[in-house]
């Protein structure tokens, strides 16, 4: 199954896209979000490029499970990703410190270069969506 992922920002969205039969996941790119709000057009295209059947979105919550200011935007975009692609499912699911991986990751493959915003969401997007995976697993695993 392909699954679509974000990491949501209130400047740019990291997206990433991944497989779950392989449980492997690329970081795909970065959607703009302007004074106008996010940049759809691209979201759309980025849809229909790459068919996933199913959306990730990072979850910001607190380490003991406390919710941040930029929690309540997140519920926003779910709610609107789910109206904007009512035949997705769309999962949310916990991105605790992926950024900081994100830019340890980066910095150790790219040096300072890699270190640009677009890449590190999109990184942190990748890292969700590996974490979503694990999850998963680790869930159906649970049934043996």
């Amino acid at each position: 199954m392909i699954y679509m992922c974000f990491d949501f920002g209130t400047f740019s969205w990291g997206v990433a896209i991944g497989d779950s039969l392989s449980q492997t996941a690329k970081a795909i790119g970065s959607l703009e979000v302007s004074q106008r709000g996010l940049d759809e057009p691209k979201l759309d295209r980025m849809i229909d490029q790459w068919q996933p059947q199913a959306l990730v979105i990072g979850y910001p919550l607190k380490a003991d499970g406390g919710r941040f200011q930029l929690t309540d935007k997140v519920d926003v975009a779910i709610e609107w990703l789910k109206s904007r692609y009512p035949t997705l499912p769309l999962h949310p699911t916990d991105e605790h410190l992926t950024t900081v991986e994100a830019k340890a990751e980066l910095y150790a493959r790219k040096g300072k270069k890699g270190l640009e915003k677009g890449q590190v969401d999109a990184e942190s997007a990748k890292l969700i969506l590996l974490r979503w995976f694990e999850t998963q697993a680790l869930s159906s695993n649970d049934h043996f």
